[in-house]
């Protein structure tokens, strides 16, 4: 493990040594002269002193098996250690020890006016796990490659760790004004006289702002910045991915392979809390009636059992399409209700505080088969909080746009009303499958807002709050149709708030794996990224009707993760944190 040290200002892409041999005032070698430098003793030693037009400086080559010819070149030997100091003085400007060089190769790359061949040889040096400490100057520093520790100190330093799962490690102030051109997974920040109590940071564009300072990245990293306890002190920031790959089969259910759940059409599944414990549980609406997995505090599940034997095949539920299901709070009881779409109208079934259900009830006399809502696919509905009073409403995309029937709080609704001409068949939604609709809340104010998946990408509506929309704005050139995701069933889309900032996200499941877009105050998204390789295509999942996915707190923990209807059950990728790029 070599390891570099730098008292001056000091430059890594600046670094030549030829000028001592351009000035030299004095070059000598000295074998055996058992010079000893932070506890190491070297044998020969190999020195030069120049001037530089300022100063006089000298040249350390420390090593061993040095020999030189009749012309007072190096020919033999290897250097272990390699130092610019000021003359006649103990300080070094800089020196590298732990390293193995060729003599030879260092003396002739010194003797050339190209500082290339001295680059490479450093390069070559500092390719294992290095610890580099620099100046309290402005510092220009790579680590290249292995696992290096890189501790800029005071000034504003330029920092690369290569390759390799690197550590920058400094106080807040030394830190503060530096700029790591380099920062991805597997590397950290650590600030060495942080408390992680008192700590807080964000990012605005490629700037991370910290307690006590703030620095730049070259570029700004893909994934979450979490910030933990640092060993030794401190706190330490890593980069991770919002979720994690899925783990285990968590309930062997509920799945084409485990149950004989067939298709999301035939046989919806939902996860949502519905006896107001405060866990997860997983709903299926399945032949005999509504079946219900109830989630713990371990995350565990219990046996599938009947909850309710209304809203199933056998009681005339023949096809989600046809009649959609939800799953939502309509009274304000911390219990998810089951919302049906029948023929007559809208049902209700309230949960009860032990899983099961009542027996259902009109709700609304709209938004069923009767009042001319004949699928999901060509008028589909949803339910959500459109004015923030905490009690589901009904939001129905039909023909003209978009109709909100608000809730009562009792478990029935108001009269449905127009709330924004868009959103529907006449404005080019033909298709739930080709154009998407969902809502949520979008920009943080705790009221939904409409999230349509089009042509040209993801358009929003947002809440004014009193059940009606303002005009949809196109809030991020992706997700949409022109840009490969053509249809809800081949790449399905999902909202929810996954970095727990308040404000909702887009998840979605294209053909690499699941892709994330971050909400922001304005209505808007990030970019999206490539999260992790897993829930998409090329793992497996290529229809949402037969492999369901959706967005829910499946462990507990507060975060809202990936739960995945696959072959043998049910499979969750855990959400890593709350914290985001």
């Amino acid at each position: 493990m070599a390891k570099l040290v730098a008292f001056d200002q000091f430059d890594i892409n600046t670094v030549d040594l030829n000028w001592y041999f351009e000035n030299t005032y004095d070059a000598y070698l000295t074998k055996n002269a058992q010079v000893q430098v932070n506890g190491v003793t070297y044998a020969d030693v190999y020195y030069v002193n120049g001037y530089d037009g300022f100063d006089d400086l000298e040249l350390y080559f420390l090593g061993s098996g040095m020999t030189e010819d009749a012309l007072g070149r190096v020919v033999s030997g290897t250097v272990n250690f390699v130092a610019e100091a000021e003359y006649d003085s103990s300080g070094f400007l800089w020196y590298a020890e732990g390293i193995s060089i060729s003599a030879v190769s260092l003396y002739d790359a010194a003797a050339t006016p190209s500082n290339a061949d001295e680059f490479a040889l450093i390069v070559s040096a500092l390719s294992g796990d290095d610890t580099i400490i620099l100046s309290s100057f402005a510092d220009r520093m790579s680590g290249f490659a292995g696992n290096d520790t890189i501790t800029g100190g005071l000034g504003r330093d330029i920092l690369e760790g290569g390759s390799g799962n690197d550590t920058f490690r400094d106080t807040k102030a030394g830190l503060s004004g530096d700029v790591l051109l380099d920062f991805t997974f597997g590397d950290r920040i650590v600030i060495t006289d942080a408390t992680l109590s008192s700590f807080s940071f964000n990012i605005t564009g490629s700037t991370l702002n910290y307690t006590g300072g703030s620095l730049t990245f070259g570029s700004a990293p893909s994934g979450i910045l979490l910030a933990s306890a640092a060993a030794g002190g401190g706190v330490q920031l890593v980069l991770s991915k919002q979720f994690a790959s899925s783990g285990n089969v968590l309930v062997s259910n509920f799945a084409v392979g485990a149950g004989g759940w067939s298709s999301q059409d035939s046989y919806p599944r939902h996860v949502a809390d519905v006896n107001g414990d405060g866990y997860s549980d997983i709903v299926g609406f399945g032949q005999a009636g509504v079946v219900a997995s109830f989630g713990s505090a371990n995350g565990s599940f219990s046996a599938a059992s009947l909850v309710s034997s209304d809203f199933g095949q056998s009681a005339g539920w023949s096809s989600d399409n046809a009649f959609h299901r939800e799953l939502a709070d309509v009274n304000g009881d911390r219990r998810a209700d089951i919302i049906g779409f029948g023929t007559a109208g809208t049902l209700v079934s309230l949960a009860r505080a032990d899983g099961t259900f009542a027996a259902p009830v009109v709700g609304a006399q709209n938004f069923g088969t009767a009042q001319g809502w004949t699928s999901q696919e060509s008028h589909a509905r949803v339910v959500g909080d459109v004015n923030g009073d905490g009690k589901a409403d009904l939001i129905g995309f039909g023909s003209a746009g978009t109709l909100v029937a608000l809730g009562n709080g009792d478990g029935t609704f108001g009269v449905a009303a127009l709330a924004l001409a868009n959103f529907g068949v006449q404005q080019g939604w033909t298709s739930d499958n080709a154009f998407h609709r969902v809502v949520a809340d979008v920009n943080g104010d705790k009221k939904d807002d409409i999230i349509g998946f089009g042509a040209a990408g993801t358009w929003v509506a947002l809440s004014k709050g009193d059940g009606t929309f303002q005009a949809p704005q196109l809030a991020l050139s992706n997700f949409g149709k022109d840009q490969g995701w053509s249809t809800q069933n081949g790449f399905a889309r999902d909202v929810a708030d996954v970095n727990g900032d308040g404000r909702a996200d887009i998840v979605g499941f294209g053909i690499a794996g699941t892709y994330v877009a971050y909400g922001s105050a304005s209505g808007t998204f990030t970019s999206a990224t490539l999260d992790v390789e897993n829930f998409g295509g090329n793992q497996g999942w290529t229809s949402d009707n037969i492999f369901h996915r959706e967005l829910a707190d499946i462990n507990n923990d507060g975060r809202i993760d990936i739960v995945g209807f696959g072959q043998a059950g049910v499979l969750a990728g855990l959400n890593q944190a709350h914290w985001m790029f």
